[in-house]
């Protein structure tokens, strides 16, 4: 029985055991698949084909720095091509005649079993262990070969150099390979970055000399493609540098050749000039070049060598499709039309000026504090200025008085109310006689006449004190309030400079090649996202001579390429600003728009009419409508409604919410004059992406909206503005939709019937029985009719603002 023990586990172990090799095995083929055609994509084959150059790269009279330097690079940035990359390197060394072909293989070799063992350690810090791992690696396998044969001091600085080599190299590899992982090849690359790609391509074309196709040097032919490459895509000053480096290659590869760089320096500087003219420019001027000087500096041979290795890179060139690469505009300016431009130093501005910003808001957030609370003690103050006033009248008229023991401190609550009872009198009449000095007081008190006049002036003092007393109470709650506002204003806008501005760049990319085959000269284009999830799409451009290129040609393929519907929101056209250049903004269509129509009169006898108006948008895809009706008729009236429109239109397109602007047109009305003047507000803020529309109603008029034959009233009751000091608005909100008709008028056309106490219900049965829905046509037909209730001699201001809702066509 033992035995069977023993047999029945065995057996389930060994069955367990072969079931999971065979499920592994199962898993592992699709796996084994998947990287076998991950290594044929274009991405590996493009560091396959780096690899197998870079390899052989001989400089400075036999070190091979940059096939090392490669390879610790991939081994920290994409560890999947590790393997076959090393593979590959390994055979072209072994290709490749060469007496280093040994050091180069055991370097590669070793620095593969280095990055394997080492980099999983040592990944949040590669920009020190990848040099570090590439001077190691090439240092020890020289160490190697240097230790089997006999060492001198040539060969053993020679390998120190090649290590110091490879761990710089590889840095600037290193630099390169992050901003191929960052997908910044659209975008502005920094000077340094630069110079780390010119480092590669110096690795590129050591790595090709002498090897050539049908008798075509490739270092020559890769070397042209650069500097046309760089001339069309960055202008003269990178195409000079491009021909500096390569110029400079046969030199460090010793194959010395002072001349090719001044022939290729000049070339690139001669192809980026004409880069106007796209890739026809660039490669006549490349041409032009090597003919103004290989003529007079080279042999006839090498004249014909260079122009053909210069025509094989042309037709190259005119294969690739570096548009769709980098978006450029050749047009303008010696730098490509990079979009999203977000590198380190633009994105440190960003957060100091949103941390500047958020500081000012604090400062003018305390200043608004400051400015309440010392509003509040004045306002205390006043009732200790009532206190002041019985001071001054005790040591003006009862000073020498016998009996000013008994008054102020005997009987003090006594005298203190009768004499508060005289001022209560001087408050109502505007003065007092001795005869208005209580009785119990004129009996003791031997100076009426004295004390009546002197309660008089000084209740006038007190009167005029309080008044200027409140103005500047006013003022300052009006700056506080203003202090506040613009608080929130600069807290917005630190959020907005603050958040991430969430670029997107393939949309940036497309949109910007779609925009420059158009023909469409442009400066700069960027996406972002504005409130809520809004997609704005900024641009900048040459002027189009009024050709409206921002709403005929780019607005269309923003769309498209979008998959939205963007509109002209704003435009600085170079026409109105008389500059050579114009900027707009494309926003998302909204979903209704309003049409307006206005018609008012005013009584004979006045030049002016009282009333006034606005139509206006406002951020967010509203549209705000404003009626003020200024108090009586003529110039003051209209400056007050004209003061009341100018600044609460100015106010909510600046981004001041509704509340907040009320009250600051309400005080700055209160502080404009010491006069008794006011003027009302009738406000409409309707949202054009959803119809939903809130009315404000200060001291207004009804207003009304049609429907067909439907007609529906909206009120709200409070005093008009520049009355009060403090004014409590009422908000009503409706839903509008399409070819909803909005009716706002004064008060002077629903009192043209006064004998009618419900003078409104004329206009109601008068919207009722109108077949058009023109606003203007409307505005003038009820105006009409309000003319016709009063006889043709109106006694107030008439105003009629009518507004209709309408689909936006597509």
């Amino acid at each position: 029985m033992s035995d069977e023990l023993e047999v029945y586990p065995y057996r389930r172990i060994t069955t367990g055991r072969v079931g999971g090799k065979r499920r592994k095995e199962r898993r592992l083929l699709p796996v084994l698949g998947k990287a076998l055609l991950s290594w044929f994509a274009l991405d590996t084959l493009v560091y396959m084909a780096l690899g197998g150059i870079l390899v052989r790269a001989t400089v400075l009279g036999g070190l091979m720095p940059f096939g090392a330097a490669f390879l610790a690079v991939v081994a920290a940035s994409n560890r999947r091509l590790m393997w076959p990359l090393a593979g590959v390197m390994v055979m072209s060394g072994g290709i490749w005649e060469g007496p280093a072909r040994p050091v180069a293989n055991g370097a590669l070799v070793l620095s593969l079993v280095l990055a394997a063992q080492v980099y999983p350690a040592a990944a949040r810090r590669r920009w020190v262990f990848v040099p570090l791992l590439a001077g190691v690696a090439t240092l020890l396998a020289r160490g190697v070969f240097l230790i089997m044969d006999k060492p001198v001091v040539y060969t053993v600085i020679s390998a120190a150099a090649e290590a110091v080599l490879a761990a710089a190299i590889s840095s600037a590899f290193l630099v390169v390979a992050v901003a191929v992982e960052e997908r910044r090849w659209a975008q502005a690359l920094a000077p340094e970055e630069w110079a780390c790609v010119a480092l590669l391509l110096a690795g590129v074309l050591a790595g090709l000399s002498e090897l050539s196709v049908v008798g075509l040097p490739l270092r020559v032919v890769a070397g042209n493609l650069a500097v046309l490459s760089a001339s069309l895509v960055a202008g003269s000053g990178a195409g000079s540098v491009a021909g500096a480096v390569v110029g400079l290659v046969p030199g460090i590869t010793g194959q010395p050749a002072p001349s090719l760089i001044g022939t290729y320096t000049l070339c690139g500087l001669l192809a980026g000039i004409l880069r106007r003219f796209h890739k026809l420019g660039v490669a006549s001027g490349l041409i032009m070049g090597q003919l103004l000087l290989s003529i007079y500096m080279w042999q006839p041979g090498e004249v014909k060598s260079a122009l053909a290795g210069s025509m094989a890179a042309v037709a190259v060139f005119f294969l690739l499709p570096l548009e769709r690469v980098i978006p450029y505009h050749p047009g303008h300016g010696q730098g490509p039309c990079f979009v999203g431009d977000r590198n380190a130093r633009t994105e440190r501005l960003r957060l100091v000026a949103a941390a500047r910003v958020r500081e000012m808001g604090r400062v003018f957030q305390e200043m608004s504090r400051t400015f309440r609370q010392i509003s509040s003690g004045e306002e205390r103050g006043q009732e200790v200025a009532l206190g002041d006033l019985f001071e001054d009248l005790a040591a003006k008229v009862c000073r020498e008085c016998s009996l000013k023991e008994v008054c102020w401190e005997r009987d003090f609550y006594s005298t203190y109310r009768k004499i508060l009872d005289m001022f209560t009198v001087v408050e109502l009449r505007g003065g007092i006689s001795p005869l208005d000095v209580p009785p119990e007081l004129a009996r003791r008190c031997t100076r009426t006449r004295e004390l009546a006049v002197a309660v008089t002036c000084l209740f006038e003092t007190y009167r005029m004190d309080r008044q200027w007393r409140q103005k500047l109470v006013d003022s300052r709650h009006l700056v506080a309030a203003q202090l506040s506002g613009v608080a929130g204003l600069m807290a917005d806008l630190a959020v907005d400079l603050q958040r991430e501005a969430r670029y997107l760049e393939d949309l940036e990319s497309a949109l910007t090649r779609e925009v420059l085959g158009c023909g469409v000269p442009l400066e700069v284009l960027y996406l972002v996202h504005g409130s809520g999830d809004n997609l704005e799409v900024v641009v900048g451009k040459q002027a189009c001579g009024g050709e409206m290129d921002c709403a005929r040609l780019i607005a269309p393929v923003a769309s498209r390429v979008v998959g939205r519907r963007l509109v002209v929101d704003y435009a600085g056209c170079a026409l109105e600003c008389g500059e050579e250049k114009c900027s707009f903004c494309l926003r998302p269509a909204t979903a209704y728009e309003v049409v307006v129509g206005f018609a008012q009169t005013s009584p004979k006898g006045s030049a002016v009419c009282g009333d006034h108006y606005a139509s206006v948008g406002v951020k967010g895809g509203r549209h705000a409508l404003i009626l003020s009706d200024g108090m009586g008729i003529g110039p003051q009236a209209a400056r007050e409604s004209t003061a009341t429109v100018s600044l609460l239109s100015q106010l909510l397109v600046s981004g001041f919410n509704r509340e907040l602007a009320v009250k600051t047109v309400n005080a700055a009305l209160v502080l404009r004059s010491p006069e008794d003047t006011f003027a009302t507000v009738d406000l409409a803020l309707v949202d054009l992406y959803t119809g939903e529309t809130e009315f404000v109603k200060i001291g207004a008029a009804p207003s009304y909206v049609k429907r067909g034959r439907q007609v529906g009233l909206i009120k709200a009751g409070s005093l008009p503005i520049g009355i009060l000091h403090q004014v409590e608005a009422e908000t009503v909100s409706r839903q509008l939709q399409a070819g909803h008709l909005l009716v706002m008028v004064t008060d002077g056309v629903l009192d043209t019937r006064r004998e009618d106490p419900e003078g409104e219900n004329w206009l109601v049965r008068a919207l009722q029985e109108l077949a058009g829905d023109e606003p203007q046509e409307v505005a003038e037909e009820l105006l009409a009719q309000a003319l016709q209730q009063c006889g043709q001699v109106p006694v107030d201001d008439m105003s009629v603002l009518v507004a209709r809702l309408d689909l936006r066509p597509v």
